[in-house]
């Protein structure tokens, strides 16, 4: 019926939160003797980089939905 698409953007934080978890699993990694796959998840590296903007979006659009929400 359509009386679930407040809940959308939640279920869309959830989803793009746990793949800046999963991105953030890249320091058990940071052991490793391989120079390329070091380069990619040392610390403060492209990996990290990435998986801040991530968690940022999730951030953002989680807060733009409570706003919304107590607005309304």
């Amino acid at each position: 019926m359509g009386l679930e698409d407040h809940l959308k953007p939640i279920g869309l934080t959830f989803f793009v939160l746990s793949i800046a978890e999963l991105l953030s699993l890249g320091f058990l990694l940071q052991n490793t003797n391989n120079s390329t796959l070091y380069s990619i998840v040392l610390p403060f590296g492209p990996l990290w980089i990435v998986q801040l903007g991530v968690l940022i979006i999730s951030i953002l659009v989680l807060q733009k939905w409570v706003v919304g929400y107590l607005l309304k």
